[in-house]
């Protein structure tokens, strides 16, 4: 009988390399294997003639441990795939990762791929690929001890094998079929979906030919017939009937486009706006009061770039470079930087002037956070130190937290919830913006847990067979027992901590959610397996993200268990008050839009009170 795995690869890299190991991922987990090369399962039960899923989200761990979680990821995975660099051969994860995988004696299904930014060559001139490998790939353990082994991989590298033909060499290694043949395939793919693509786009060239007011007329009309459709689903057919009739095209009209006068009634009459256009963006950072975000861009330099949300006003704040973590101000006045450079330095970007006060070298760090007014922040070290600090960059003082084990920051601003580093396994909830300081009692060896984003709350699973989980309030520190839920895959509090959503991590892929104040459980139905989830503020709504590749977002109203599709997103997130909901869309626009809960609107010119999550990561 076949081996089961959970998991077709686990990706091993350095967090250096992140950026690389993200696209390798996504282009992993959304090929489709040519049914021609015959079928496939490389997890047992998973999908046919898919890569799919891949472990990639590996954190940090304390030096020389490999963690339980990543070392049970690494048995239950397929295959291991390692990121090669110079970043890679120097990270003691990585190498532990390529020991503990070896241990499993599968060295046959071990591959890598050279990073695309790995050095051609050395100071001198000579060939560098050796540096790229650690040191367990190029040891006796996948040579067999032969004399001049010399590691074979695909190379991402500009005038190697280039990002696609090393990947699709890797995805040959997967499924052991012939790297020529899958190469020859996809060739022809690509060749048909080109002519595919042409011919759909021969329509927006003539929607583009008739002018960009013409094309924005056409937006609004099908954002109010989408509305009507969910007007009319919630019982409001005179409402729904008004909105159809804005969206309704003319007999016989090539466009949907009518005169100016009709466009601006409409668009006062549905309050609705389009964001400013964000275009492509490599992540965003939202600040909490809901006043501007700031959007770090997918260019070599990642140029940042502020909108205020409120008048889709755009500021550029020029280049800040690769940066390894951030985080904004809850006001949205300042932008703490964790810069990827040699010593990684960090830096504090001042929103509302532009100016930038460096803060020199930080090393490496595991968590930071920064206080709602943007005058404190606290940081977590990785390496060999584990103890935190708080920074005051009014007069540098600096606030010792002694040794901690785990830094989790509330996405709202302010709040810092920290294990302590000893036996019995405390927490404390300190407040940055000068609240006291909250001791928790011992909770004792957990698995995993999840903390609504203001802090309040945070719910345990314990390191058990029965799969338990308890519920603390952060503030008085009570608790309150939510029995055995069985295994979960991916968890979430509501903004405000009162309603907790959980996606089961069994064959149907079922999400539910829990009022913790009632303990009533809510069934959501089956999703298919979920890239993320995300409660609103009130916990009466919900957004599930589908792994993937189209990656598609849908809406769940949880007490009337509406649904609504929205479309490839690349991040959203509610508003501070559960009443709207914040969309960047993953199509040919990048736009950005505001989804109004209570209406049913597309979009709303009202755009204040965002937004409760910093970024979110696809």
């Amino acid at each position: 009988m076949a081996e089961l795995y959970r998991f077709a690869a686990f990706i091993s890299y350095s967090s250096k390399d992140a950026a690389f190991a993200k696209r390798l991922h996504r282009a992993l987990e959304s090929y489709h294997i040519p049914a021609q090369l015959g079928s496939f399962d490389l997890v047992g039960g998973g999908k046919k003639n898919r890569i799919f899923p891949v472990f990639r989200d590996r954190e940090e761990l304390p030096s020389g441990e490999l963690g339980d979680a990543i070392g049970a990821a690494l048995k239950a995975s397929n295959a291991l795939i390692i990121v090669c660099s110079p970043n890679a051969a120097a990270s003691p994860w990585v190498n532990k990762e390529i020991e503990t995988f070896l241990s499993f004696g599968r060295r046959d299904r071990i591959f890598a791929i050279i990073a695309d930014d790995a050095p051609l060559t050395d100071a001198n001139g000579a060939d560098a690929t050796a540096q790229s490998f650690p040191p367990a790939f190029r040891g006796e353990g996948l040579a067999d001890g032969a004399a001049g082994f010399e590691p074979l991989a695909a190379d991402a590298r500009k005038g190697k094998d280039g990002f696609r033909a090393a990947w699709l060499k890797v995805v040959a290694g997967l499924i052991g079929v012939n790297a020529g043949a899958l190469a020859d395939r996809d060739a022809k793919r690509q060749r048909v979906q080109r002519v595919q693509i042409g011919a759909g786009l021969s329509a927006a060239v003539l929607a583009l030919a008739l002018g960009g007011a013409a094309l924005d007329a056409l937006i609004w009309r099908t954002d109010l017939t989408q509305a009507a459709e969910v007007i009319l689903r919630d019982g409001r057919p005179t409402d729904a009937a008004a909105l159809a009739l804005g969206g309704a095209v003319a007999a016989g009209a090539v466009l949907t486009a009518r005169d100016s006068t009709a466009d601006d009634l409409l668009r006062r009459a549905s309050g609705a706006r389009w964001l400013a256009n964000i275009g492509p963006v490599d992540n965003l950072a939202l600040a909490a009061n809901g006043a501007s975000l700031v959007a770090l861009g997918a260019d070599s330099e990642k140029t940042a770039t502020r909108i205020d949300l409120q008048s889709g006003a755009k500021t550029a704040l020029g280049p800040v470079g690769p940066l390894i973590r951030w985080a904004i101000a809850a006001n949205g006045a300042a932008f703490l930087m964790h810069r990827d450079d040699a010593t990684q330095t960090g830096a504090l970007l001042h929103l509302d002037s532009g100016a930038v006060t460096e803060l020199g070298a930080l090393g490496p760090l595991r968590n930071m956070t920064i206080s709602s007014d943007g005058a404190r922040a606290a940081f977590f070290p990785g390496g060999a130190s584990n103890v935190g600090e708080i920074r005051s960059f009014a007069d540098g003082a600096r606030t010792d937290l002694g040794p901690l084990r785990l830094f989790v920051p509330a996405d709202q601003g302010g709040i810092l919830l920290v294990q302590r580093d000893h036996a019995q396994e405390s927490w404390a909830r300190i407040d940055l913006d000068g609240g006291p300081t909250i001791e928790l009692a011992p909770l004792g060896p957990h698995r995993s847990f999840t903390s609504s984003r203001d802090g309040s709350r945070m719910i345990l699973f314990r390191l058990d067979a029965s799969e338990t989980a308890t519920a603390i309030d952060l503030k008085t520190g009570a608790r309150a027992e939510l029995g055995a839920l069985g295994p979960t895959r991916m968890v979430t509090l509501s903004g405000d901590g009162d309603v907790f959503g959980f996606e089961r991590d069994d064959a149907k892929r079922t999400v539910a959610v829990m009022d913790l104040r009632t303990g009533r459980t809510v069934e959501l139905g089956a999703f298919g397996r979920l890239r993320l989830l995300d409660l609103s503020a009130s916990g009466d709504k919900a957004v599930f993200h589908r792994e993937g590749e189209d990656a598609t977002g849908v809406l769940v109203d949880i007490k009337s268990g509406a649904k609504r599709e929205l479309g490839p997103l690349a991040h959203f997130a509610f508003s501070s008050d559960g009443a709207r909901l914040v969309l960047h869309r993953k199509d040919t626009s990048q736009s950005g839009a505001v989804l109004d809960l209570a209406t049913g609107l597309s979009v709303t010119r009202d755009m204040s009170g965002f937004c409760s999550k910093r970024f979110v990561r696809f």
